[in-house]
């Protein structure tokens, strides 16, 4: 209800002007508006807490996309029985309301995982090269290496990399 105590039939898609005019109209104290804000809070704090677990952020992912997905029939659905859990009928046809309180967060959640992921993959692969990087290292060092065998009055140095085994004089 409004102040005037009068039941406010709904935000017509015509007066949205912008995202800003719209939150203007919506009320904030309703309940389930608040568990929704609520909702959205947990999921951003559990994609953090399980940022080193990733089948978790993985089923994470999936299911909010799922729900983005679904969100269209949530919208019709509510706009159709807005009454049961709603003060004011803010589920218009376009899927405006839904689409900004409940889909666009729930896709930041979701380009907050891949940002993740990707940021975890690079490091990853920043990592393997460095190993490989000091792999080839050592195994040039290994090879360049030479073995001194020390004669009467001659020095004989090994070369390894020479495949025919040969030991050459200096």
């Amino acid at each position: 209800m409004n102040p005037a105590g009068t039941v406010k039939v709904g935000i017509e898609s015509k007066e949205i002007f912008s995202i800003m005019k719209l939150l203007e109209e919506v009320d904030w104290t309703e309940p389930w508006i608040i568990l929704l804000l609520v909702f959205h809070g947990f999921i951003t704090v559990l994609a953090v807490v399980t940022r080193n677990h990733g089948n978790i952020q993985a089923v994470l992912f999936c299911l909010l996309l799922l729900m983005v997905y679904f969100s269209e029939v949530l919208n019709e659905w509510a706009a159709r029985n807005w009454r049961l859990f709603a003060r004011d009928q803010y589920f218009d046809s376009s899927g405006v309301f839904i689409s900004i309180m409940f889909a666009a967060p729930s896709l930041l959640n979701c380009l907050f995982l891949v940002c993740q992921w990707l940021w975890i993959s690079g490091t990853l692969l920043i990592k393997a090269k460095q190993a490989q990087l000091r792999s080839q290292v050592q195994q040039q060092h290994a090879d360049g290496s030479s073995q001194q065998v020390r004669g009467s009055d001659r020095t004989y140095r090994r070369d390894t990399s020479d495949f025919s085994g040969r030991e050459k004089c200096d």
